[in-house]
């Protein structure tokens, strides 16, 4: 578990240059993820449900944005756990 929560925050600043320019990219879409009630098991069942998502979306704008939902899940989960 140490390890997968170093190599996310390892790669918190890459995840921020990425969110910079998606956010000018024309195109771009906006997150899906509701940060209205997050827990740690809402966390893992959105990643889930994400994840296949990601694998069959084929326009890259929205599979970039849903690779950087898929990010900030692992970043707050990490967040959690430690």
């Amino acid at each position: 578990m140490t390890y997968m929560i170093d190599k996310i925050l390892f790669n918190i600043d890459s995840f921020r240059i990425v969110l910079r320019t998606y956010g000018v990219l024309v195109g771009s879409t906006k997150s899906r993820i509701d940060w209205s009630a997050v827990g740690m098991q809402s966390l893992r069942d959105r990643f889930l449900s994400l994840y296949p998502e990601f694998v069959a979306e084929t326009k890259f704008e929205n599979k970039c944005m849903l690779l950087l939902d898929l990010f900030k899940l692992q970043i707050v989960f990490a967040g959690g756990v430690l």
